[in-house]
């Protein structure tokens, strides 16, 4: 193909005049709709946020840097992430899982790096209407300001699998909302996708979802593939959750009982993105933990013979907030049982430490139940979650008096019990396809 470019930018402007139905339009709609996690909300108020975006654009472009990571093996496989980051993680998984290893890792925000000076004289043509429409006008703005990357970064993916003789992307970042564009794009040049998205559910990011392969961590996703009418695959396999291997023989040699009547509150930190300007994504997460934590601090005052651990989301363990961080826990339960676990403690690496763990939103929940230990979740605002039916909805609350009930229930249950009671088997690591094949001995 001539100019990957202008392939790129013809396919933009088709998406946008697309029948809303088809899996063009629903992409359309998932990069002008969706929440984009790349820029905070304050970055709206900005005018000439389009201008930065395409600043920021010129510089990696006309810096040069390096867009991959090379495994030293010969594939025509490669890893593709948001950033450079979890490359050995990542390079791990798929050894275990994969049939064939990954030769490279692909950065996509530092994928324009190929693109030359004069694709980047197109881009800015293609940039300047973005930059007029949005100056006056706030409404999508961030998403529009975005589009002026996702066109180059698309561009960018093409032509570097083509020199590169890639045939095979496993997308370990669907978060990012052109997602389902790039699929339309890498797939008619012939090159398969496969998606693996976090355990936590589909609904909240992935409703519409294509690829050719999906690669769910939990039953509760396979439950949501069948339910949710656009997400379109045609193969899907179970992988362990993608960080497993560093914690799992842990749990696996563990023959240690948790404390009892202690509860874990795991911290998705809403209340220090909130104040520090996150993207709001919708899912209520700074008002869920709030009122969360308020009804573990009435069930302790009911029942002091239980003690709460909290431990800390990492942004809240950085030295210039941890004093906040304390006070902030510290307002809820004053003089009543509770701990603030060390700084230094990995929450993967310590769930033997409680008994029972909640939390309102977390992938943290999904890696416990996987490793074997009695987890609720509170749901007080995810839409849609959990389904009717659902294999999790036994073990969701959405209120103090069912929160307060099923912390009683789990008390008096071993930890067999617990999954048998709600029918949490296949969840655990010893019913996962890989320990079947492998052992818990691999």
């Amino acid at each position: 193909m001539a100019s990957f470019l202008a392939h790129t930018i013809r396919s933009y402007h088709t998406l946008r005049k697309s029948d809303p139905s088809s899996e063009k339009g629903m992409a359309w709609k998932c990069i002008l709709e969706n929440v984009t996690y790349r820029l905070d909300t304050n970055a709206a108020m900005s005018k000439v946020l389009a201008l930065k975006q395409f600043v920021r654009l010129a510089r990696t472009i006309l810096k040069g840097d390096k867009c991959f990571h090379s495994y030293d093996r010969e594939s025509d496989v490669a890893v593709l992430e948001a950033q450079f980051v979890y490359i050995e993680l990542e390079e791990d998984s798929m050894l275990r899982q994969a049939p064939t290893p990954p030769s490279l890792f692909i950065s996509k925000s530092h994928l324009p790096s190929v693109l030359s000076f004069w694709e980047l004289i197109r881009l800015a043509f293609f940039t300047l209407p973005i930059i007029l429409r949005t100056y006056g006008n706030e409404k999508d703005r961030m998403n529009l300001s975005m589009h002026v990357l996702q066109v180059a970064e698309n561009a960018a993916l093409l032509k570097f699998c083509k020199e590169k003789g890639i045939k095979h992307i496993y997308d370990f970042a669907p978060y990012l909302i052109d997602h389902n564009w790039s699929y339309l794009l890498l797939r008619e040049q012939g090159i398969r996708v496969t998606k693996l998205p976090s355990p936590g559910p589909l609904a909240t990011h992935h409703d519409i979802l294509f690829a050719d392969e999906l690669v769910v961590s939990t039953p509760y996703q396979l439950e949501e593939v069948e339910a949710l009418p656009n997400i379109h695959v045609e193969k899907i396999n179970k992988w362990l959750l993608e960080s497993a291997f560093l914690y799992i023989d842990r749990y696996i040699e563990m023959d240690k009982e948790p404390p009892s009547k202690t509860v874990a509150f795991y911290s998705h930190g809403g209340w220090l993105r909130l104040a520090q300007g996150h993207t709001d994504d919708g899912l209520n997460i700074p008002a869920a933990e709030k009122r969360l934590l308020e009804h573990l601090a009435t069930f302790v005052k009911a029942h002091p013979d239980f003690k709460v651990l909290i431990y800390p989301h990492p942004r809240e363990k950085k030295d210039e907030v941890w004093e906040r961080t304390q006070s902030f826990y510290a307002s809820f339960f004053q003089d009543l049982p509770f701990e603030i676990v060390p700084k230094d403690t990995r929450t993967t690496e310590s769930f033997e430490q409680a008994d029972i763990a909640v939390a309102s939103f977390s992938t943290i929940l999904y890696e416990r139940i996987f490793c074997g230990y009695k987890t609720l979740i509170g749901n007080f605002g995810i839409a849609g979650f959990p389904m009717t039916n659902s294999s999790l909805e036994a073990i969701c609350f959405d209120t103090e008096v069912a929160l307060h009930s099923q912390l009683n229930a789990l008390s008096s249950m071993s930890r067999d019990e617990y999954f048998e009671t709600y029918g949490l088997t296949e969840y655990r690591y010893s019913t996962y396809p890989y320990f079947k094949e492998h052992g818990t001995d691999h």
